[in-house]
């Protein structure tokens, strides 16, 4: 939340330190949130890929994964945690919501199969997220950038934000491409069949 506060503000107002701060600020709590990621690992006995507590803690990890990524391009991208800090205290909040419990997987999980969908799966996400939110900076930018007092200029030009989002939006498609594979070989030792058109399956399906 402080991270939020301080890149918005810093982008509001004009204060580069600000955003500067945020981004640490991000950092460090990166840091406590991949203890926190290691230490249910640890406790539980298994990946945290079960349950809703679990699922958010993981899904806002690989987000805030993909968001560091950007910085291999190496422009300031403390403004755009203005639009990934949100999703990740929404998904966190979410996981929250439910009790976590301790135990191990129950049997069904319990395949190798489960690892290669979920991860797939998460690294999907957190490629997706950012695509989304890269895309929206790239349209706000091009269109407000002669109507609005926002520093434009702190954001990635609209050639990069285009190249980010093609590149984001790509490495997401192939990777939920071998979640699902996985998901439908996982299914099928399970059940005998590679595909039900349940819910979950249809809407992964959709998204794909």
């Amino acid at each position: 939340s402080v991270s939020f506060l301080a890149s918005l503000a810093g982008v509001i107002f004009k204060k580069d330190r600000w955003v500067v701060h945020g981004f640490y600020i991000f950092i460090v709590s990166f840091g406590f949130h991949t203890l926190s990621f290691i230490s249910r690992w640890i406790i539980t006995g298994h990946p945290p890929v079960y349950g809703q507590y679990e699922n958010s803690l993981t899904a806002s990890w690989f987000t805030a994964i993909a968001f560091l990524i950007i910085k291999k391009w190496g422009f300031k991208i403390g403004p755009i945690a203005i639009g990934i800090i949100p999703i990740i205290l929404f998904i966190i909040g979410n996981g929250l919501m439910e009790k976590p419990s301790i135990g191990p997987l129950p049997p069904p999980y319990q395949s190798n199969w489960l690892w290669v969908h979920v991860t797939f799966a998460w690294f999907g996400f957190g490629s997706v997220i950012v695509a989304a939110v890269l895309s929206i900076i790239y349209i706000l930018k091009e269109r407000s950038k002669k109507k609005t007092n926002i520093s434009w200029e702190w954001f990635p030009s609209l050639g990069i934000l285009d190249d980010l989002i093609f590149r984001f939006i790509f490495f997401g498609f192939i990777t939920l491409t071998v979640e699902i594979g996985a998901g439908a070989i996982w299914a099928n030792g399970l059940w005998g069949r590679y595909w039900g058109w349940d819910p979950m399956e249809t809407w992964s399906l959709i998204m794909w």
